[in-house]
């Protein structure tokens, strides 16, 4: 994963920080390379089986010349529902909602503020979670049908702008497309998705508050 700040592109690869500088784009140079301590491996939330914890801290790389909100930016360059404030993470049992509620230049601290439970009925036709995207205010998540009640792929939406209260608000059926459908955010909150030869673009679902 790469990120870009004052002319140095900063890539991460599992605990490594490898600092280029691109201000000659014709000519990249390698300035710095770090190893972090295992603790501190970018991706590696420490509940990768427990969507459900209250609250977490990761550590961010010490790479001096990028201020607190750079290396968050560095060291979450690979979280795909990661919008700077509010971070959002699923599995089959529930959507759950965090925010960042501490940050420094060592350290960022996120609290839990809301999840949304599944219910049975959604369970039954594939709340896996297999891929994930978020804009602003949305998170979008797609998985196969794979349990037995049909064929296809859907689209989930779920409505972040209460952080506090995740709800589903849309859903998209594609009963032609097997297995994966990327969702990918645009800047202007609308969604690019595809798969299997099919490729769309969606709007977010409007407030009904």
């Amino acid at each position: 994963m790469v990120d870009y700040f004052h002319g140095k592109l900063y890539f991460v690869a599992g605990p490594h920080v490898m600092t280029f500088d691109i201000t000659d784009p014709a000519n990249p140079r390698l300035t710095d390379h770090r190893r972090l301590p295992p603790s501190t491996h970018f991706g590696n939330l420490p509940f990768n089986q427990d969507a459900d914890v209250d609250n977490f801290t990761i550590f961010l790389p010490p790479v001096p010349e990028l201020s607190p909100q750079e290396r968050l930016a560095v060291r979450t360059v690979d979280w795909r529902t990661f919008d700077g404030e509010l971070w959002s993470r699923a599995n089959r049992d529930r959507v759950t909602v965090y925010r960042l509620e501490a940050l420094d230049a060592d350290s960022a601290r996120f609290r839990q503020t809301g999840r949304y439970e599944f219910t049975p009925v959604q369970r039954l036709f594939g709340a896996n979670a297999w891929n994930l995207a978020a804009a602003p205010g949305f998170l979008y998540e797609s998985s196969p049908v794979t349990d037995g009640v049909g064929s296809g792929t859907r689209l989930a939406v779920f409505d972040l702008r209460d952080p506090t209260r995740p709800k589903p608000a849309a859903h998209f059926a594609l009963p032609h497309a097997r297995g994966g459908f990327h969702p990918h955010a645009l800047q202007d909150g609308r969604i690019l998705a595809g798969g299997q030869g099919h490729l769309y673009l969606l709007s977010p679902p409007p407030n009904q508050n």
